[in-house]
């Protein structure tokens, strides 16, 4: 099973804590919202890394 994403994403140094901190807040107050697109809708990650991401489980 891969890591979580924000994990992983701290793993390979494109996020921060301070950003999933900031992720997370959002998500509290948007529950419909998951972590990539909300990452995507701060800019902190773009759609190619989240799809990545994702197709990871598919290799």
């Amino acid at each position: 099973m891969k890591e979580r994403i924000g994990e992983y994403f701290i793993g390979i140094q494109m996020l921060s804590l301070e950003h999933i901190e900031k992720i997370m807040e959002y998500q509290s107050d948007n529950p419909g919202l998951k972590f990539g697109e909300i990452a995507i809708k701060l800019g902190y990650l773009d759609q190619r890394d989240v799809d990545e991401y994702l197709d990871m489980d598919k290799e």
